[in-house]
């Protein structure tokens, strides 16, 4: 036959027809490379989807670490009833001196003395020194409550 078929038997259709001879879908297979695609376009759309999903989640996470992160746990004292810190420097290093954050001292002499008023609370306290130094650096925190005085010194081993 001109169709490629042989006598008696029967060219195998691409798609089934229902009783009324409409076309049906068919269902996709290896071999047919419309499905392909579509199955491809539809894996990309869902990697994307789900990368969409993923930094959405890291971005909810960031904001509740942000707003959480930082909690203040110091408490306001009256004035003139404040903390005292007092610190000396007992070491031949002149370091830049920090209390909750603040510098109160840059280049702190050898055998100098600073005092500050801070509220009640955990007050971090921080030493730093030049890059080359034969001190070491030091950071350490305090709790203190409203009128306490409290003595650090720094030795700068």
């Amino acid at each position: 036959m001109a169709d490629g078929t042989v006598k008696g038997e029967r060219r195998a259709s691409i798609h089934s027809t229902d009783v009324r001879g409409q076309i049906l879908p068919t269902p996709c297979n290896q071999l047919d490379m419309g499905c392909d695609s579509i199955s491809s376009r539809n894996f990309a759309r869902s990697k994307t989807e789900f990368k969409m999903k993923i930094q959405n989640l890291l971005g909810l996470m960031a904001a509740v670490v942000l707003v959480t992160g930082c909690s203040d746990d110091t408490e306001a004292c009256d004035e003139g009833n404040k903390a005292v810190i007092t610190i000396f420097n007992n070491s031949p290093c002149t370091p830049d001196v920090s209390v909750g954050g603040d510098e109160i001292a840059a280049d702190m002499g050898i055998l100098a003395t600073q005092s500050v008023e801070v509220d009640a609370g955990t007050i971090d306290i921080e030493f730093d020194l030049a890059t080359f130094s034969f001190c070491t650096a030091l950071d350490t925190s305090v709790t203190v409550a409203c009128g306490d005085s409290v003595y650090v010194e720094f030795d700068g081993v």
